[in-house]
């Protein structure tokens, strides 16, 4: 009995910080996931509304269209987040972070294994994001052109060769994750050397050709938009502009990697995930929801800062 109360005595307190409960990692693994559920059920909710008002909308048949394709983003986007939380409950991935009371001592090995595990799970994490653009981003950059069609011209292109474009530019980038780990070199014997300098360079050259696609996209949607024609009252561009961010993030990625080449690490891990996260919520359920607010007439309503 005096052990039982002896263990029950040393549990009381912050157990998030408690010794029992503490990892490599510095960051609880429900707080991860916590925070990707947020993405998730915004995901949800926004294909369940963009439903009802798809069903129950009196506008046109083309506003019906738009509703029809938020909630495919919509249902696409929370298919693939709930993919995420897996990973990040670590009941979705073969690559485990240590479990409470796992700590190793200082200066073990076990400390460089654990930070690439990390980075294990954030190329099986990246590669559930990148899925999830590949089918959402050329059905936005669709919807978001039908929205503005009318009103006035696209600059250089059709729809089909905008959305086109959009999947070079996510191949492109995808080559930069993943064909060169965002020009982290394959093994540190190898950095200055020829494979190295390939590496780097091609990926390097990759994301900058991938920046060009995204300039080409957006110009093509917004660059005969004014204040004066857009139909929209300028939300095409509160929901197209920010799509920069997701390159920022990238870029900030790989710069912190320059300096971290043995693994991952996990303060990278979670802002990536509320970066992306933020800016996945925005562009798609947000979006959503307006596209929503606006087939029903209540936009002026609900979106009126």
């Amino acid at each position: 009995m005096a052990s039982v109360t002896d263990e029950t005595r040393s549990l009381k307190g912050n157990v998030v910080f408690h010794p029992k409960f503490s990892t490599f990692h510095d960051v609880p693994v429900f707080f991860r996931s916590a925070s990707l559920r947020v993405v998730s059920g915004s995901m949800l909710l926004s294909g369940i509304v963009t439903t009802l008002a798809c069903i129950t909308t009196d506008e046109c048949q083309k506003v019906r269209f738009g509703c029809a394709l938020s909630t495919a983003i919509s249902i696409v986007a929370f298919y693939h987040y709930s993919k995420l939380v897996s990973i990040r409950d670590q009941s979705g991935s073969r690559v485990k972070l240590a479990t409470p009371g796992d700590r190793a001592p200082m200066g073990s090995d076990d400390d460089t294994i654990e930070m690439l595990k990390i980075g294990w799970q954030e190329m099986a994490a990246d590669a559930v994001r990148y899925s999830d653009w590949t089918i959402t981003l050329p059905v936005l950059v669709l919807e978001l052109h039908l929205l503005i069609d009318g009103a006035v011209d696209t600059m250089w292109f059709s729809i089909p060769w905008a959305t086109t474009l959009t999947v070079a530019m996510l191949s492109l980038g995808a080559y930069t994750r993943f064909g060169t780990d965002e020009l982290v070199p394959v093994r540190p014997d190898q950095k200055k050397s020829m494979l190295d300098t390939f590496a780097r360079v091609s990926g390097l050259v990759a994301f900058a050709l991938a920046c060009v696609c995204l300039f080409f996209v957006l110009y093509n949607l917004l660059g005969n938009v004014t204040t004066a024609n857009d139909p929209t009252n300028g939300w095409v561009f509160a929901f197209s502009l920010p799509w920069i961010g997701y390159g920022l993030v990238a870029v900030v990625s790989m710069a912190v990697r320059q300096f971290y080449p043995s693994g991952y690490p996990e303060a990278l891990s979670v802002s990536k995930d509320l970066a992306y996260g933020a800016l996945d919520v925005w562009s798609k359920a947000v979006f959503g929801l307006w596209v929503a607010a606006r087939a029903l007439g209540v936009d002026e309503l609900v979106f009126s800062f």
